[in-house]
C-alpha cells in the first residue's frame, strides 16, 4: 500500500483533492480510511508516505487512526474472539 501511494499519488493530487478547510480535510481523510481495508502493520508505512507527500498532519493522523478501527477483519474478529457471536459473554 505504501508503495502504491508513493507510485500513484502525487503531491499535486493531494493538494487538489484535500480541501483547505480543516473539517473538509478531516472528513476526506476519514472517508479514505474507511475505504482502505488495510491492517495495522500497513497503515504506518502508508501514513509515512502520505506525510512525505505533504498531506496536512491532522488529516494524516485522522487517516492513521481511522484505518485500524474500521478494518473489516478487526470488526469481524472482535465479537468472535470475545464469544459474543456464540452467545457466551466474556467481558474480561
Amino acid at each position: 500500500m505504501s508503495a502504491a501511494v508513493t507510485t500513484f499519488v502525487s503531491e499535486s493530487l493531494i493538494r487538489r483533492h484535500i480541501p483547505h478547510s480543516t473539517f473538509g480535510g478531516l472528513s476526506i481523510s476519514l472517508l479514505t480510511g474507511l475505504c482502505l481495508p488495510v491492517c495495522d502493520c500497513m497503515v504506518v508505512p502508508t501514513f509515512a508516505s502520505i506525510v512525505r507527500k505533504r498531506m496536512p498532519l491532522p488529516c494524516a493522523v485522522t487517516f492513521l487512526t481511522a484505518v485500524p478501527v474500521t478494518n473489516p477483519v478487526a470488526i469481524w474478529s472482535i465479537p468472535t474472539n470475545h464469544g459474543w457471536c456464540s452467545g457466551e459473554r466474556d467481558w474480561a
